[in-house]
């Protein structure tokens, strides 16, 4: 009997992470429960600290410090008894089920999962060495150094209309007011926060007013000339440095892998996160599309994902064929850092601002980083 419960035990399968934003980091630790006879599991990543994108507006201000908004990588994946590779994947064959890595190396998988962050658009602008992109978050948090070197009355000018562009106005003039230094925000068309409700975008725009960032919204940004940034209508506009907070782009080895991808270049997934067209390969977060209901990029998306995603991984290592759909919530909170320990929360058609904005957010980050250390 026991030889018999033996041979019909389902096979080893290797799952391949790719990647370790918010979803794959929830899937890490969920499958620390699960028998481990079942599976080997590889993390790969091209940074060895994963940022908590939450959090980065108040570390950029000092609130935290380094260690405490990233995740180390390789001392979680050492202490669960995974794989850690820290490189860079070039492209991946879905058919033969294979993974390229910038190293020349190759990852084979049985399963895999890709959550990995998305790029800064291409701008055509002359003076590029002004410039300064915000995504990937990984690599503006070592940029955002240059910017103490800044001289006195200098120009900070933010690029970009949502969330993360007021946060980071916000961030710049509390980090650098003591130097001289203005910060503007430049919106384009849509204008400030305009996926957010009007009472919302009330009180961010009252927040700007205190922190005397001055707010251009109705024209987009053509170019950024020596010392100016030109409008599409016409408006020069002094600068210094410029910060690109703009919406982003998927990794270009999507699409020359030959994955299914929307007209931007995001993985189209199904309802149970599956790539479109896959039965092994998920992805997740920020880099992918939603097929049956595009999702804006937010952070709030991905935390829900996960609980789904460790679920239908778990049904395939155990050979199980039902599996579960994601159902993206209708309305979802967002808490904004608006000032000196104070925020503006926002959900539907509701919002408040002030401090206990600010501590239910440093609470709910928090409690987040405590769960997957």
């Amino acid at each position: 009997m026991h030889l018999f419960l033996t041979m019909i035990k389902p096979s080893k399968q290797k799952l391949v992470l790719i990647g370790a934003g918010h979803v794959n980091l929830q899937v890490l630790h969920g499958l620390a429960q699960v028998d481990r006879s079942l599976f080997d599991l590889i993390l790969i990543s091209d940074v060895l600290l994963a940022p908590y994108s939450g959090m980065i507006p108040s570390f950029l201000v000092g609130d935290f410090k380094h260690p405490e908004i990233h995740f180390d990588l390789k001392k979680i994946c050492d202490r669960l008894g995974y794989q850690f590779i820290h490189d860079r994947v070039e492209a991946i064959n879905s058919h033969q089920q294979f993974i390229w890595l910038q190293s020349g190396s190759i990852v084979s998988y049985d399963l895999a999962s890709i959550n990995v962050g998305i790029q800064p658009q291409p701008v055509n602008f002359r003076d590029q060495k002004s410039i300064l992109f915000v995504k990937p978050i990984s690599g503006f948090i070592e940029r955002w150094k240059l910017l103490d070197h800044l001289e006195k009355n200098s120009l900070i000018s933010i690029v970009g209309g949502g969330a993360g562009a007021f946060e980071i106005a916000v961030a710049c003039q509390k980090r650098f007011n003591g130097k001289s230094i203005q910060v503007q925000l430049i919106t384009g068309d849509q204008g400030l926060l305009s996926q957010m409700n009007i009472k919302t975008q009330k009180y961010a725009r009252a927040a700007l007013d205190k922190l005397n960032i001055q707010l251009f919204e109705g024209s987009r940004v053509q170019e950024q000339l020596e010392n100016f940034l030109k409008l599409e209508n016409g408006k020069l506009i002094p600068t210094t440095v410029s910060l690109i907070a703009t919406s982003a782009q998927a990794p270009k080895w999507f699409k020359t892998s030959g994955l299914p991808v929307t007209t931007s270049g995001f993985i189209r997934v199904q309802k149970d996160l599956l790539v479109e067209g896959q039965k092994n390969l998920f992805a997740a977060g920020d880099c992918c599309e939603f097929v049956l209901q595009p999702l804006p990029k937010a952070g709030v998306f991905a935390v829900r994902q996960g609980p789904i995603l460790l679920e239908n991984i778990k049904s395939l290592i155990l050979r199980k064929p039902n599996l579960k759909s994601y159902k993206p919530q209708k309305d979802f909170l967002t808490i904004l850092v608006s000032g000196h320990r104070t925020a503006i929360a926002s959900k539907g058609s509701w919002s408040f601002e002030g401090r206990l904005a600010w501590i239910l957010k440093k609470w709910i980050d928090q409690r987040f980083m405590k769960c997957f250390r």
